[in-house]
């Protein structure tokens, strides 16, 4: 009985590991899989090690670029939606470091401001 315990409690505490391991760049199954055979600390440190992942970038790219062809459309209420969806995605993006990167992300981050703020007063 007190293994079974134990082994719902690795299982729950594995998946837990595995959920930080969902924005990286290894994946929540690969992180959950080390976890469950190795150990949860493993998992842990195999997680953090890793890079994040570069979704949260093509989101944000994908929705700039629906937005632009739903304002060309002529459908404004989609566009604004698109651009907020965007604008959110910037704003969650993972920390960088690199200056050139974070200087454009500031300048992307105004340019979708004043548009939706144009779409907004029309």
């Amino acid at each position: 009985m007190s293994s079974i315990i134990i082994l719902i409690f690795w299982i729950g505490i594995s998946f837990l590991v595995g959920l930080l391991g969902k924005d990286k760049s290894i994946g929540f199954w690969v992180v959950f899989l080390i976890s469950i055979f190795f150990s949860p600390l493993i998992g842990l440190i195999v997680a953090l090690a890793s890079g994040t992942s570069r979704t949260t970038a093509s989101k944000f790219m994908t929705s700039l670029e629906l937005a632009k062809k739903a304002e060309f459309r002529g459908e404004p209420e989609e566009a604004i939606k698109l651009y907020k969806d965007a604008l959110f995605d910037l704003n969650n993006a993972p920390k960088i470091k690199d200056r050139y990167k974070i200087n454009h992300r500031i300048k992307t981050k105004k340019e979708v401001e004043q548009k939706l703020d144009q779409l907004n007063s029309k």
